[in-house]
């Protein structure tokens, strides 16, 4: 499985009117600072929109905060706020909006490579490049 986003710098990553900069705070201990882009042919199979927004309101519930988005889950275990984005998960080609925080999903059934090689490149937007980042010399 991959997981990516719709565009270089998601507004909801930093300044979301839900999650505040919450959301970017979480995602910044999985992600480091070069983007890559995924360019996939049309038809490629299990491309998928996911609402990320499910997994973060459990977080903030489970850290004590008051409940982001009031989904009323049990938040404990996280169990129903991952089914929650499970069910959320809507094919990229029939996807037109809604997700409060949408996250592209590409997954293969079985073993093997989710993405090809060939589909990834380095992207030329660096949005989380700082200018004295040793990477940019």
């Amino acid at each position: 499985m991959v997981e990516g986003f719709l565009d270089p710098k998601p507004r909801w990553l930093d300044d979301s009117p839900h999650f505040g900069g919450d959301a970017g705070r979480r995602w910044r201990g999985y992600i480091g600072n070069l983007l890559l882009r995924v360019d996939l042919p049309p038809g490629f199979r299990g491309v998928w929109v996911a609402d990320y927004g499910h997994p973060l309101e459990a977080r903030a519930v489970q850290q004590g905060k008051p409940s982001p988005l009031n989904l009323g889950y049990d938040c404990r275990t996280g169990h129903q706020a991952n089914r929650a984005y499970a069910h959320s998960l809507v094919p990229i080609e029939t996807y037109t909006g809604g997700h409060l925080a949408p996250i592209v999903t590409v997954m293969r059934p079985g073993p093997g490579i989710a993405v090809p090689r060939s589909c990834v490149s380095v992207a030329d937007v660096q949005p989380r490049r700082r200018p004295n980042d040793p990477a940019r010399r």
